[in-house]
């Protein structure tokens, strides 16, 4: 445990079982959690963000410079294990043949939208849900920030607790820093320091270009397969189900019908039966 942070910092292990991204946010807190000093220096570096509607001591861009939206990378990203979304594993190959032929069409006839529902669905679950809050310590963080720019690529952090960030990043430095005129307390308790210290660090690592990219990959294509595929594959299916399963029903007819000898110059009732069951896509028996 540091003294300065006041938080139990795990050991780290190689064969420790904490995701790749929890190691991230660790290693960061070891190596500049160590003292308000050393603290200050990192969220000051962070950088801030400057124009005529906001002045910001902390910016986080945000712009998806990697994202991929092309059908090929999508259906990957259905079809990968633990998506949660898309065809179950282990479904048949005709079965996958479906959900392809569905994907590529519903694709087609949305590709123009994806942009916007991968933006839209990543920004409003961030915004409506704790992830912000819930840090990597335990700790709950209360902090407010805004977006800015002409694209919405900035994200500025305008309060994180009793701190105001909407200042320049010197002015933010030395806040930071002061000290009450008797010199003997922090301008800014330790605390408050420390939990923007935790959130910068959470957002250092969360809030990076590819895995932006990757949540309005991932968002974009769960709205997809939600919205149009995921209910028509599931009645294709079953009505699959049901043509299979008149097959032996089918059988028993055509010996019926078949009986039928009489030669009257139209179509018999079995040929018949077998158009409609063509019609159907219901399997003829041989």
């Amino acid at each position: 445990m540091h003294p300065d942070l006041k938080i139990k910092i795990p050991r780290k292990d190689p064969n420790c079982v904490h995701s790749a991204r929890t190691q991230e946010y660790w290693d960061l807190v070891r190596k500049h959690g160590g003292s308000r000093k050393s603290m200050v220096e990192f969220i000051c570096g962070i950088g801030g963000y400057s124009s005529s509607d906001i002045n910001s001591a902390i910016e986080f861009n945000i712009k998806a410079y990697n994202c991929d939206l092309s059908g090929e990378n999508l259906w990957k990203m259905v079809t990968s294990e633990g998506s949660g979304c898309g065809p179950a594993p282990g479904l048949p190959p005709e079965h996958m043949a479906r959900a392809k032929a569905l994907f590529d069409r519903v694709y087609n006839e949305h590709e123009g939208s994806l942009w916007h529902w991968g933006c839209e669905e990543a920004y409003e679950d961030w915004k409506d849900s704790d992830t912000p809050y819930e840090t990597f310590t335990g700790r709950r963080v209360e902090w407010e920030w805004e977006v800015h720019g002409r694209s919405n690529g900035h994200l500025c952090m305008t309060e994180c607790g009793n701190i105001t960030l909407k200042r320049s990043t010197e002015d933010l430095k030395a806040a930071l820093t002061a000290r009450h005129p008797d010199g003997d307390d922090d301008y800014y308790c330790h605390s408050d320091v420390r939990d923007l210290f935790i959130i910068c660090v959470q957002n250092t690592v969360d809030i990076t270009h590819k895995r932006i990219s990757e949540e309005i990959e991932y968002r974009a294509v769960w709205r997809l397969w939600v919205s149009f595929c995921e209910d028509e594959l599931k009645t294709d299916i079953a009505e699959y189900a049901h043509r299979e399963h008149l097959a032996d029903g089918i059988v028993h007819i055509m010996r019926i019908l078949g009986e039928d000898t009489s030669d009257t110059g139209e179509v018999s009732p079995l040929e018949t039966f077998q158009a409609i069951c063509r019609l159907a896509d219901v399997k003829i028996p041989d």
